[in-house]
């Protein structure tokens, strides 16, 4: 059985990190692959992005949508029998202190599992401005 594979995809807010993953997806699956969804479409702008996002992947991709206890026991089924893992997650700390204690909370719980989803991953790409920056291991040849 292969030996599955994790590939951890940082940035900001709007950096590409979505078309990206999406890119990493269809070259390594092509159209065998599962997308788990994690974005709680809570108004209409949120809505809108995640028609635009559905509407940009193949319609032979399974869908899973998740907006809940995504805990590290999903991130381990994930990666039995020898799957390969895309994980997609915002980079909180270059950004403005949030003002309110909840906001603060979030950056600083997301921080430590960013650091560890990075300690366990094979490769770690920072996107900024919609260009990616290895920063650890050799990601597959750049996403078609």
């Amino acid at each position: 059985m292969p030996e599955a594979t994790v590939h951890l995809i940082t940035g900001g807010a709007r950096s590409g990190k979505s078309r990206y993953a999406e890119r990493l997806a269809l070259s390594l699956a092509g159209e065998r692959a599962t997308h788990l969804a994690t974005l709680a479409p809570d108004d209409h702008e949120m809505r809108e992005r995640v028609r635009r996002h559905r509407a940009r992947r193949p319609s032979g991709w399974a869908t899973i949508e998740l907006t809940r206890d995504v805990t590290p026991t999903t991130i381990r089924a994930a990666l039995t029998g020898g799957k390969t893992l895309i994980a997609v997650t915002n980079e909180v700390g270059s950004g403005i202190v949030p003002a309110n204690r909840l906001g603060r909370l979030y950056r600083a719980a997301l921080g430590l599992t960013n650091q560890r989803l990075a300690q366990h991953a094979d490769t770690v790409t920072l996107l900024t401005a919609g260009l990616p920056l290895p920063l650890k291991g050799t990601p597959p040849q750049e996403p078609i």
